[in-house]
């Protein structure tokens, strides 16, 4: 007697460790992480059909290049990338960052076009982001648009839009030395 979706839990429940560092300092930064480490058993049906969730991993770091020495007039120019994977699939994400003042614009590239094919006719190609954004010191607002530039394709995707609003938690200038044990990166 086969199970079927009928006889499915409601619900189920699994313990997931995922676990990742950053290493920065003024002008770089670097970092790893680690998704699904015990790598949970997320069937539907139950352990008759075991499916165990592949471990994540991804690999980010970047680089800001001061244009001018001025604080309160920075010119600044960043680049970055952030590689991750799950399985057999994988992407690079690389981009940089004009800033000026609290102003800044972007371009990124998702994919790895000449290294990897994931089946012929099948570049590891996905899209391009133009971003625009400015920022205060406690919150950030941004717009990026992202060009589909896999099969998929822009006439069946239409893009992607998207919207970002934060806000940083961390208390700076004095409230920083009684409040704050570890200081909130700024790239």
């Amino acid at each position: 007697n086969v199970p079927t979706i009928e006889d499915a839990p409601q619900s189920v429940t699994y313990f997931d460790i995922n676990t990742g560092i950053l290493l920065y300092a003024t002008n770089s930064w670097f970092g790893v992480s680690f998704f699904h480490i015990n790598e949970p058993d997320e069937s539907f049906l139950g352990s008759g059909n075991p499916s165990p969730l592949p471990i994540k991993y991804s690999a980010h770091g970047g680089y800001k290049f001061l244009l001018n020495e001025e604080i309160d007039n920075e010119k600044s120019v960043s680049l970055a990338f952030n590689y991750r994977g799950q399985n057999k699939f994988d992407q690079l994400d690389i981009g940089g960052y004009y800033t000026r003042d609290i102003f800044n614009v972007g371009l990124w590239y998702r994919g790895i076009p000449f290294l990897k094919r994931y089946a012929p006719g099948y570049a590891n190609n996905d899209a391009i982001s133009i971003i625009v954004g400015f920022k205060t010191n406690i919150m950030s607002f941004g717009y990026s648009y992202d060009f589909t530039i896999s099969r998929l394709g822009n006439s069946i995707s239409n893009g992607a839009h998207e919207l970002t609003v934060s806000y940083q938690f961390c208390q700076l200038g004095k409230l920083r030395k009684k409040l704050i044990f570890v200081p909130c990166p700024s790239f």
